[in-house]
């Protein structure tokens, strides 16, 4: 199966030497299959055995889904009016659409699982179409199914699988050329926008893909416009809901105050408690609704940036550390969500078990997730390595809709608060630039791989 991710390599034009059918290319192909069957294993294994409570934001998630669910409700409604936020609209609807169906959360799981191999088949055909080599697929694939990150993260109802998918899809349809898949694209990134209120980025990506690619007006609009057509219906429907045009997440204001107060560090902080700057006199919030709030905490925060700009700039470096630092926030599912593992805190106590300094014995979710911290961590060298070799190599065309992607989104985040969770939807873009370096590092050919090769148009 994984031997058809792409297309032959001796393909004229292609300008590598082919490795079909040598020692190297079986052996990845073999590494690739096992990496792939070890994560649908473990995934299933968490299926079946996680019994955990929702906590946090998938907590929340699924108690606005039932709060629709019984009462026939779309989020969001006038009930969700006198909200601080609104925010995972798309899943908190797609889950109380599964629990008019049925109230076994393992259904979302498995379909979590869908959006995973949703997510992996779509970046194979990325890869596919902008490197025609068949090993860096099977990189890929080893780098992405090991990262145990895509094991946990389905037992967690969460935007960031469901909103990566759907993002990543829309952008794979673009390498296809096709004539419809232009229109489908925009529907999927405005789905994924629904999701999770990122998808600017990614459409940004898109643009950048048919300006390379075809470089016709029509095929932009033609996304733009499916795009912009999603977005009406969403909020239309939302507007006969509730009285208001939404069609993605309200919290830009909550989150934007967490970066600009006098106590902030680039973290995410909770402000909202009586006697901090994020405080609402219950009697001045009871008659505001989400937008009032998130206006508030917005004007709240550009004037505070006025007065400290040089205190705002400087928790830059921090957001990006607490950005992309670390990748154990999802190993939460090995505990049955019974206990936190996202950031430095967590390292370090993880760090006095094995060195015998805590009386607290080693957990497999601690191996597991220091395991995935060191993948992770090694994930980010080769996309440091991989982005050189690109430069390198000229072959940066090939990865430019992903790293603008990715810049974009980055960037986003930056304006407002650094949490790790939040380098998700990019973590497959780092992979593709760590399969590159794989490739070149491991294949013998550091001197012919990727020769000018689609120089004239990387991507056909």
């Amino acid at each position: 199966m994984l031997s058809k991710l792409a297309i032959t390599e001796d393909r004229p034009g292609c300008g590598l030497k082919p490795t079909e059918g040598t020692r190297y290319y079986r052996l990845l192909r073999i590494f690739a299959v096992i990496s792939f069957f070890v994560m649908i294993a473990a995934q299933m294994l968490l299926l079946i055995l996680f019994s955990g409570k929702q906590t946090s934001d998938s907590g929340v998630y699924l108690f606005l889904a039932k709060q629709c669910a019984e009462n026939g409700l779309w989020y969001p409604s006038v009930e969700h009016l006198s909200q601080t936020y609104i925010f995972g609209n798309g899943l908190v609807n797609l889950i109380a659409l599964i629990l008019r169906v049925t109230s076994d959360l393992r259904v979302f799981f498995f379909i979590n699982m869908l959006f995973v191999q949703m997510l992996l088949w779509s970046c194979l055909y990325i890869i596919k179409k902008a490197f025609r080599r068949n090993t860096i697929c099977f990189w890929f694939v080893i780098l992405f199914c090991l990262l145990n990150t895509f094991w946990s993260e389905i037992v967690q109802l969460k935007t960031e699988v469901p909103f990566s998918a759907l993002a990543f899809c829309g952008l794979a349809l673009l390498y296809s050329g096709k004539k419809w898949a232009y229109p489908a694209a925009g529907i999927l990134l405005a789905l994924a926008n629904w999701v999770r209120p990122i998808a600017l980025a990614f459409l940004i990506g898109a643009v950048c893909v048919i300006l390379i690619k075809s470089k016709k007006l029509r095929h932009i609009l033609s996304l733009l416009g499916s795009y912009a057509a999603v977005i009406l219906l969403i909020g239309c429907i939302s507007f006969a809901s509730c009285g208001h045009f939404v069609y993605q997440a309200v919290t830009f204001g909550y989150n934007f105050i967490m970066s600009a107060n006098d106590d902030a560090d680039g973290s995410y902080m909770n402000l909202v408690g009586e006697g901090q700057v994020g405080y609402i006199d219950p009697e001045l919030k009871k008659d505001m609704t989400f937008k009032d709030c998130d206006e508030y905490y917005t004007k709240l925060s550009l004037e505070w940036i006025k007065e400290h700009p040089g205190d705002y700039l400087k928790q830059i470096p921090a957001k990006l550390f607490f950005l992309y630092g670390t990748e154990t926030y999802s190993g939460t599912a090995y505990f049955n969500n019974e206990k936190f593992t996202g950031g430095m805190a967590y390292i370090k106590s993880v760090a006095n078990k094995f060195t015998g300094h805590s009386d607290e014995p080693i957990h497999i979710g601690d191996v597991l997730i220091i395991l995935n911290q060191i993948w992770y961590m090694m994930i980010c060298v080769l996309f440091a390595s991989g982005t050189v070799l690109l430069f390198k190599k000229k072959q940066w065309r090939s990865m430019l809709p992903l790293w603008l992607s990715m810049l974009c989104g980055t960037g986003i985040t930056v304006v407002v608060v650094g949490a790790a969770r939040y380098h998700a939807p990019y973590l497959p873009i780092m992979m593709v630039c760590a399969a590159f370096a794989c490739e070149c590092i491991f294949s013998g050919e550091k001197k012919k791989i990727a020769e000018k090769y689609t120089q004239e148009n990387p991507l056909d």
